[in-house]
């Protein structure tokens, strides 16, 4: 006699998680404050600008001003998500020479012009200086 107990319907196994392959990477995540983590979760929505973030942040040691302070700028859209494939093509050190020709190095924050300022004054008063 064969019975049908709860068992053989319903086979004790391990969970989907674990049977996940085990991967070699840390998420950066772990390596930042937690008001990195913070700021980062509020002000930046796309995952992979928040992932570029957490990586420069890491890199950089940029404290938790600053990166207010890039996000506001989008440096993810002028730097990070730049569309090439220098890194494919062209040995390291001239690939991440060429990316840096490309970013715009520039930041003029600093410099309080009004709308009555016309680009050929901007220009003589940095050149003067």
């Amino acid at each position: 006699m064969n019975k049908n107990t709860e068992t053989d319907k319903y086979p004790i196994t391990q969970s989907a998680i674990s049977q996940l392959p085990t991967y070699n990477f840390e998420l950066p995540v772990k390596h930042l404050s937690w008001t990195h983590n913070l700021v980062l979760i509020q002000k930046v929505k796309d995952v992979r600008a928040r992932y570029w973030y957490m990586i420069q942040c890491i890199k950089s040691n940029w404290k938790v001003d600053y990166l207010k302070e890039v996000i506001t700028r989008d440096d993810y859209g002028k730097h990070g998500a730049l569309a090439n494939n220098f890194s494919e093509t062209l040995p390291s050190n001239e690939a991440r020479e060429v990316s840096s020709m490309l970013k715009d190095p520039y930041v003029f924050d600093m410099l309080t012009f009004t709308d009555e300022y016309n680009e050929r004054a901007r220009r003589y008063i940095i050149w003067s200086s």
